[in-house]
Order: C-alpha cells, then sequence, then structure tokens
C-alpha cells in the first residue's frame, strides 16, 4: 500500500515538473520575439577628438527641430551613449523631422549635425570636436547664377579622416545664402550642397587660413534643374514608416504589414514584396508576393505568411513626388518559421542569458526528481532556489507589459504545488 502512494505522489510530481518545463520552453520561445519585438530604438552618440580620433571625449549634447520648437539637452554624456527615443518623446524632444543634434564641449568648437531623425530604426552618430583655439570660423555662401542667394541649402561639411571623408558638420544656409563651420586651417574638407529643384554639388578643398570671415566667404553656385537631386534628408521629410512585426523568429502563421504615411501627401506609390528561400532556385529566392498601392497620404500593405518552416524576406519600397524610387529595406529583413532547425542557433543566440538559465534549473529540478524519487528534492528546496534567484536578477525585466520575475514565480508555484501534492498522498 505504501508502495502504491509512493508510486502515485512520485508520478504527480513528475507530472508538474514536466508541465513547469514545457511552459518555460514555449515561454522562452515567445520571449525571443517580445524582447526584440519591444526593444527600444535610441540613437547611440560617440564623439572623439578631431586631430586624434582615437581619443575619445565627453560632451554635451542639444537637440531641436528646424523651428526650434521642440527641444532637448543632455550634459555631461560619456561615449558612447545611448539615448532612447521614449526619453526624447517624454521630454518633448524633436522625433521624426528634420533635426540639429549639436554636440559641445567647452574646450573644442562645437560641431551640428543636421539629418532626419526618424523612430523607425536605430541611429548611429558620430561627432569629432576640434581644439577651439586650433580653428577658424569659416563661411560658405550659395547663390544662383544671377548671384541671388539660396537659402534653406543643406551643407554637408566632411574631412579626410582615417582614409575616407567623414561628415563632421552640417547645416541650413541662411536668408542671405550663408552657413558657418569651424575648420582647422590647412586640413582638408569636402562640402556637399544639396536642395531641391537644384543640381547638387560636391567639391573637396584645402581650409586656406586666408579663406574664412563673413566678408570673404568660400562661394558657390548651384543651378537650377528641373531633377530633384536630394540627400536622404529631404527624401523622407514627411514619410513616416514601419515593418510589423519586428521580430525575427516565429512558431505560427503572422501577418506582415508594411504602413507608409506621407503627411504632405507626396507618395505617388508604395509597394511591398515577400520572398522565401530556395535554394534550388538561381537568385536563392521565390517571390511569393507584390503589391502597389498609389495613395498620395499613404496607407498599409498586409501579407499573410503561414506556418510553414523556411526562411523570409521582406522589402518596402516607395516613391515620391520629384524623386525616383526609394527601397527602404535594404538588404530585406528575414524572419524565421517553425523549428525545423531553420535558424535555430541565431534563434539560440536570441534567447536571453536568464531565460536559458531558467530552463536550466527546471530541468535540473526534473533529473533530480527521476534520480531521488523518494528524498531531497521533498524540502521544496528546488522551487525556492528559483524563486530567491529570480528575484535578485528579474524585478527589472518587463516584457510585453508583464514583469518576467512573475512568471519564474508562476513556474515556481507550480513546483511547489506539485511538492505540497507528494507529500499530502
Amino acid at each position: 500500500m505504501e508502495y502504491n502512494r509512493s508510486r502515485i505522489r512520485h508520478r504527480l510530481m513528475i507530472f508538474f515538473l514536466v508541465i513547469s518545463l514545457l511552459a518555460s520552453m514555449f515561454i522562452a520561445f515567445d520571449m525571443v520575439y517580445l524582447v526584440k519585438a519591444d526593444s527600444t530604438e535610441h540613437i547611440t552618440i560617440s564623439c572623439y577628438n578631431e586631430s586624434n580620433t582615437s581619443e575619445s571625449i565627453d560632451f554635451d549634447i542639444f537637440f531641436t527641430n528646424l523651428s526650434g520648437t521642440q527641444a532637448y539637452d543632455n550634459n555631461s554624456m560619456t561615449p558612447p551613449s545611448q539615448i532612447n527615443f521614449s526619453e526624447l518623446e517624454e521630454h518633448d524632444g524633436p522625433l521624426n523631422t528634420i533635426t540639429k543634434i549639436k554636440a559641445t564641449n567647452i574646450s573644442y568648437s562645437p560641431r551640428t549635425i543636421t539629418y532626419y531623425l526618424s523612430t523607425n530604426s536605430n541611429s548611429t552618430l558620430t561627432f569629432y570636436l576640434p581644439y577651439f583655439n586650433f580653428t577658424n570660423l569659416y563661411y560658405v555662401r550659395v547663390v544662383d547664377y544671377l548671384n541671388d542667394p539660396i537659402d534653406d541649402v543643406k551643407v554637408n561639411m566632411s574631412k579626410y579622416i582615417n582614409g575616407s571623408f567623414q561628415l563632421i558638420d552640417s547645416k541650413y544656409t541662411n536668408a542671405n545664402g550663408m552657413a558657418s563651420f569651424y575648420l582647422i586651417p590647412n586640413d582638408e574638407y569636402q562640402v556637399s550642397l544639396y536642395k531641391s529643384g537644384y543640381h547638387s554639388q560636391v567639391e573637396t578643398f584645402d581650409a586656406d587660413p586666408t579663406d574664412f570671415g563673413y566678408d570673404i566667404p568660400l562661394l558657390y553656385k548651384l543651378r537650377e534643374t528641373t531633377i530633384d537631386i536630394p540627400d536622404r534628408d529631404e527624401l523622407y521629410k514627411n514619410i513616416t514608416w514601419s515593418l510589423e512585426p519586428n521580430g525575427y523568429y516565429f512558431n505560427h502563421s503572422f501577418t506582415i504589414y508594411f504602413n507608409i504615411t506621407s503627411y504632405d501627401e507626396q507618395l505617388t506609390s508604395y509597394q511591398m514584396d515577400v520572398f522565401k528561400e530556395n535554394t534550388s532556385n538561381a537568385t536563392g529566392w521565390d517571390l511569393l508576393y507584390t503589391n502597389t498601392s498609389y495613395d498620395a497620404t499613404g496607407g498599409s500593405i498586409d501579407y499573410l505568411i503561414e506556418n510553414n518552416t523556411g526562411k523570409y524576406k521582406i522589402r518596402t519600397y516607395f516613391t515620391k513626388d520629384g524623386f525616383s524610387e526609394e527601397e527602404i529595406t535594404p538588404g530585406g529583413i528575414y524572419y524565421f518559421i517553425g523549428w525545423g532547425g531553420i535558424g535555430y542557433s541565431e534563434m539560440f543566440n536570441e534567447i536571453p542569458s536568464w531565460v536559458l538559465f531558467t530552463i536550466l534549473i527546471i530541468t535540473s529540478a526534473c533529473i533530480t526528481a527521476f534520480i531521488l524519487p523518494y528524498g531531497g528534492i521533498g524540502s521544496g528546496f528546488v522551487g525556492i532556489g528559483v524563486m530567491i534567484l529570480g528575484l535578485s536578477v528579474l524585478p527589472e525585466i518587463v516584457i510585453n507589459g508583464v514583469n518576467a520575475w512573475s512568471i519564474v514565480t508562476i513556474m515556481s508555484l507550480m513546483y511547489l504545488v506539485g511538492l505540497l501534492l507528494w507529500s499530502r498522498i
């Protein structure tokens, strides 16, 4: 009789342990998607001494839109520093607009980079600040062929650094066609000029010490054209887009949504293509779906990917009035479906270490239960241990609105309930 009772409680305990293990495996797999989908988009900023690019320097950073109605600053930053877009939004900083980002240090001349700050993807900026005493303030003036000033010309100033020209400063010309830059005399620079309706212009020059001052600017002439040759900031002006979901690994069917909006109603078309990998195909990919829409304000294109194990690639495009076609997702975005070994190594690397650790603890408990069905594990120390470990490492992790500590607590309680029932039978 006692033997039958022990056998029943042993089986009950194994049942609860297996249920806990399976729950943790499914939770861990879903965590892969949730962690990727809820990852915080951000901008990473680094700052270096322009005269010694191996020397990083601390900096203050300032964000503002062109009208100055939105601003955000952050002081005493150490490179590389990450600023989450949620932080900018919380402090009414500029997002999804042309943004002036200025880096300063009391010993260095400031640098400003102007570009479209989009929340659709992470951004990276590198600033090169020259020692203040080493620089002169140079002026660039842009006029047309009637010598009338051209305002709102984007002027990108680059410097030859480590074998190539690197963007160091970026501004727009004022009503007099002027923009100013701190440059190191006799160093080599490259100026690039862009404005819709004009031919772009790129020229390389040495910063001659005689070519500075408001009255002796570097003069450039732009010729009007019916063909726009813009930079990407102008192309993406008033355009926002997203591709959902933005995870990488799925164990179920899901729908891809390509959303795009033109706030100035300048879209002429937008398109989404979906491919599936086929190694026997000459291109390596089979086109599953393509769709093009022609709404000037934007909209959404969606496609259901069935639960077929494989690797998929999604490409999206749009055209804007006066511009050629732009691919938004260069190189494609990959999605993996099912288990089947497809992309498993990549998926494994994406699983957070604490999820793997939880699975290890519960797996160890199951093994121990088989080895010691009548003693040792009955004290409940394993379940309590899991809860303590979770308490020490998981309270700050929130996934899709659920605290990760709560998930581990539930699994631990399931384990303890199994122990309790075992001890009562």
